[in-house]
């Protein structure tokens, strides 16, 4: 059932969203790459005389929206769940929370994801090209062997019965080149989800306690009737706390109090 089910690859939009994302990886990862290590290099060249601490400030700037950028076409091409950066406190002055985004892990694993997207690009595009370009040359060979011959290994496709045979061959390497290529834009997501999101252990530390179970014991219940402890005006007991009074309805059955 599932090789009667791989040439459903052909029809699936997902398909050719995966396609976009790894052809785009290659001109985006040489951007990248080409704009960090001339930024990083002027502003670490330059930080002994003050000019290079601002090309340093907006490097960062920079490559926080390129992360950014990147999560956007994990989520939005490959539907993949990156989490979420974590968030900076928006109080205080600028440089404390430029000082708080440059102590966030995930800045620094970001940048590593945009200077390996060269290699990753490349790569893909590599990849992509050899499979595709090999698979529609011989799916298309009765019309391509018209214009040159069709080199095959150590054979060469030149008439039309040879490119007739060989033309199914080129259509079932198509359906399994884009199930490979599935696989390397789904590679490439789960490297996103690792590199460009807050992990389970830096989220769970921003997130708030839990309540204590030992106020929520002290709290008076709803609808309970407090007793004045003796000695004690009966006005006065409603300002003590849950702990020092009494309590005579809890526990009771609503109906045996007449409610």
């Amino acid at each position: 059932m599932e090789i009667l089910a791989a040439p459903r690859v052909l029809v699936r939009l997902q398909t050719y969203l995966n396609l976009v994302y790894l052809l785009l990886a290659f001109p985006l990862g040489l951007a990248y790459f080409l704009f960090l290590t001339v930024g990083l290099a002027a502003g670490f060249a330059l930080i002994l005389t003050l000019v290079g601490i601002p090309i340093l400030l907006l490097v960062h700037l920079a490559a926080w929206a390129l992360m950014r950028l990147e999560r956007e076409l994990a989520i939005r091409l490959l539907h993949e769940k990156v989490p979420p950066l974590l968030p900076v406190d928006p109080g205080g002055p600028a440089w404390r929370r430029l000082v708080g985004r440059a102590a966030d892990p995930s800045i620094w694993t970001g940048m590593f994801f945009l200077l390996a997207k060269l290699p990753l690009g490349l790569a893909s595009l590599l990849l992509t090209a050899a499979l595709l370009g090999t698979s529609v040359a011989l799916a298309a060979a009765p019309v391509v062997h018209l214009a040159a011959a069709i080199p095959v290994g150590p054979w060469t496709v030149d008439t039309l019965g040879e490119s007739l045979l060989v033309a199914p061959f080129g259509i079932l390497l198509g359906i399994l080149s884009l199930h490979v290529l599935n696989y390397a834009a789904s590679l490439s997501g789960r490297i996103a989800r690792l590199m460009l999101g807050a992990r389970w252990w830096e989220a769970e530390a921003t997130q708030d306690p839990p309540p204590d179970p030992a106020e929520r014991r002290s709290e008076p219940l709803p609808g309970a009737q407090r007793r004045a402890p003796p000695g004690m005006d009966p006005a006065d007991a409603g300002n003590e706390p849950a702990s020092d009074v009494e309590c005579t309805d809890c526990g009771t059955d609503p109906r045996e109090r007449g409610e």
